[in-house]
């Protein structure tokens, strides 16, 4: 059976009340029922269900109570419509775990299971939706089911993952060219297309079908290798968070993205002595996609440390806090836009990748340990000359080059660190820990001033007395907050230098 459906992920559940008054303006929509739906998603040790390019779930229905097991085919999906095949058989009892598949009875969900070779099937992750369902007719006679739903992924322990919201419209009959005219009205009023399945979503939350780590790396390997294997597993996060990252399925998506376009950056930048131009070319084609997606997990965040700011506050008018969190997120739907132009682009920069890793095929260079000594030690050089000049007086611009010298060394430990096993990594978690507090000093600084510009714009705009009287207190607590960070990092340096002495990162380096 093909299953034709456009999906939308939304806010909150007030963005599907307000889909669906949308849509009750361009068809009769009926109210069905209010279910809710248990999931389990099931696959092998092996992950053949998944290699084979098919989900599979055990699905219980409430109320009534029935059991199915459905498989669905993975990927299909055109923007915000989805075009998959669908199977299903029923149960007579919700099965024990793990599954054996000659213990199922006769139908359509055993006999692929079967053709594609599925060992026991045991849990994944579980999904509860709560289900509001309505039927919608349109002027061209288009019938749709529509569901409203509200789901929590679950680990295999039932501790809840992470939460989501999500529009379904599934065609019962008419034409999918009118299913995608309906989409593109939603999508042209402001709601997002998904092109992401239940099981994307539970998947991305548990980990399934992540990129497995760097394969075993030493010393005295060539180091255009080396660069192949890294760059190459981290190529692999950039594909995997694409699209992911962008709708929403984890706060940290964007930011993830980001950090391994950046990691390649500098691996790239280090590299270009023996690799060439090319990798210039690359370094800047992922910039661009990184500026893209940037902006809006900027604004997010900062919309998360306001609000984590304002819920610490008491006596704090709703109507107030409404008006400051949207004046504060009033470029996000731009944002958004430009993050989906930019990751438009990701398939062609998949495919430069390749030609450039063909390119590194065979391709000689120094050994790691010449490499590493050239690129680690001279952001390690860099990084402590920077931070024994701090002094309490030191500009908010000098502890900013601090934590970007910071980053670059991380990035060049992260990179040769596999070669050299346990003793690297703890180099690396050493310069995280000082990222992180100078970061978190940054952070402060970029809020204090977005804030301040607010608070020059919203007097003009006519901005209520309560709205403007939270933004200073908003702002006072950033100002605040920038003080205490500019301690704490300073004191992280001081920490940092006594610890890095004791550790002899030249020797280690330099190899057996």
């Amino acid at each position: 059976m093909q299953e034709v459906e456009a999906k939308f992920i939304l806010e909150s559940a007030q963005d599907a009340d307000a889909a669906l008054r949308l849509l009750a303006a361009h068809a009769t929509l009926h109210a069905l029922d209010r279910v809710r739906n248990e999931d389990v998603y099931l696959d092998d040790r092996r992950g053949r269900l998944r290699a084979a390019g098919w989900s599979c779930r055990v699905r219980l229905r409430e109320p009534g109570g029935d059991v199915c097991l459905q498989m669905k085919r993975l990927g299909g999906q055109h923007a915000a419509v989805h075009v998959r095949e669908e199977i299903e058989q029923p149960l007579f009892l919700a099965p024990e775990m793990p599954l054996a598949v000659v213990e199922l009875d006769e139908g359509p969900v055993r006999e692929v299971l079967a053709d594609i070779g599925c060992g026991r099937l045991r849990p994944q992750f579980g999904l509860d939706t709560d289900r509001r369902r309505y039927r919608a007719i349109t002027a061209d006679h288009m019938e749709l089911e529509v569901c409203a739903d509200r789901s929590a992924v679950l680990s295999a322990q039932r501790s809840v993952l992470s939460r989501f919201d999500e529009l379904e419209l599934e065609l019962v009959s008419g034409s999918v060219h009118a299913l995608e005219r309906l989409s593109k009205m939603l999508v042209d009023r402001g709601f997002r297309g998904s092109r992401l399945s239940k099981y994307d979503r539970g998947a991305w939350a548990c980990g399934v079908g992540r990129p497995a780590k760097a394969t075993e790396l030493v010393p005295a390997m060539n180091s255009t290798e080396l660069l192949d294997v890294q760059v190459g597993r981290w190529m692999a996060r950039v594909a995997h968070y694409g699209w992911l990252a962008c709708e929403g399925v984890d706060p940290q998506g964007v930011h993830l993205l980001r950090t391994n376009i950046r990691r390649i950056r500098s691996a790239l930048k280090s590299a270009v002595p023996e690799v060439g131009a090319a990798a210039s070319q690359f370094s800047l084609t992922l910039a661009e996609l990184a500026r893209g997606v940037g902006a809006v997990r900027d604004l997010d965040v900062f919309k998360a440390r306001v609000a984590l700011c304002l819920d610490g506050m008491d006596d704090v008018d709703e109507r107030a806090r409404s008006l400051l969190l949207a004046r504060l997120l009033a470029g996000r739907r731009g944002a958004r836009e430009q993050a989906d132009r930019a990751l438009a682009s990701l398939p062609s920069v998949l495919e430069e990748w390749q030609r450039l890793a063909e390119r590194l095929d065979g391709l000689e260079g120094p050994e790691v340990s010449q490499f590493a000594a050239r690129t680690v030690l001279k952001a390690w050089r860099r990084l402590r000359r920077s931070g024994r000049s701090l002094s309490p007086a030191s500009a908010d611009s000098d502890l900013h080059e601090v934590r970007l010298r910071a980053k670059r060394l991380r990035y060049a430990l992260e990179l040769v660190s596999p070669a050299y096993g346990s003793e690297a990594k703890g180099y690396v978690r050493l310069v995280r820990h000082l990222q992180d507090a100078f970061g978190a000093h940054q952070d402060a600084c970029v809020a204090v001033g977005l804030l301040t510009r607010v608070a020059r714009e919203m007097p003009a705009d006519g901005a209520s007395r309560d709205a403007l009287v939270l933004l200073g207190r908003v702002l006072q607590h950033h100002y605040e907050r920038r003080a205490s960070t500019r301690e704490e990092a300073l004191r992280a340096w001081h920490t940092w230098d006594k610890l890095v002495r004791r550790r002899d990162l030249r020797k280690l380096l330099s190899g057996p």
